[in-house]
């Protein structure tokens, strides 16, 4: 009896043995298994940062200078047409037209440092401005007229106008919409598409 329950024992100790050396072995597998895992994403993120970063640097860099040209050419642009006394409105206009495109060259210039291409990217915009002025007919008529107003210039800034049973000053006009101040000081926005084929007392 004596030596069945050593045999019993001893065989129990080697079970529990064998359990505890399997058990760390897989623990060690797993362990193993997890740095290597970690291991692969920091050596991702690594090469991610290093084949990107610089990119994503010249982009914001261009993005920023951009920004700076297109700011310097719309004062440029005013200084010259003020000295040539052009009108306020105009001056607008084609400040604001020069900053756009200036800025739009350093945002495409930007978009291909980011890696997006620029071809796809011009055609996709130009599928969906097709599509926007469809539902965009309003301020879009607005933004026609307003260009109409600017270059055939009906009246000016300033000026005391009356149409559309309003009379007031001219106070601002862009391309969406024309600014008037009435006489007991109220401010009437009117939507450039409202003005063009009106009559228009100028005094």
């Amino acid at each position: 009896m004596k030596i069945t329950k050593i045999i019993l024992l001893n065989f129990g100790f080697a079970l529990i043995n064998r359990s505890m050396v399997f058990a760390a072995e897989t623990a060690a597998v797993v362990i193993k298994e997890q740095v290597g895992t970690f291991n692969k994403i920091m050596d991702l993120l690594v090469e991610f940062f290093v084949t990107y970063s610089f990119r994503v640097m010249g982009g914001v860099i261009v993005l920023i200078v951009g920004w700076m040209i297109a700011n310097f050419i719309a004062n440029f642009v005013v200084k010259v047409c003020q000295k040539q006394h052009v009108d306020v409105t105009v001056i607008k206009f084609i400040s604001s037209t020069a900053k756009f495109i200036v800025f739009g060259f350093a945002l495409l210039i930007a978009l291909g440092k980011f890696g997006v291409e620029i071809a796809p990217f011009i055609a996709g915009l130009s599928v969906v401005g097709f599509g926007t002025s469809f539902a965009l007919q309003g301020p879009l008529s607005n933004y026609a007229a307003g260009a109409s107003l600017i270059f055939t210039k009906p009246f000016k800034v300033g000026d005391i106008i009356e149409l559309l049973d309003v009379k007031g000053e001219v106070e601002d006009m862009t391309l969406g919409r024309t600014l008037l101040k009435t006489v007991d000081g109220t401010h009437i926005v009117i939507p450039n598409k409202h003005i063009i084929g009106e009559i228009i007392h100028n005094d």
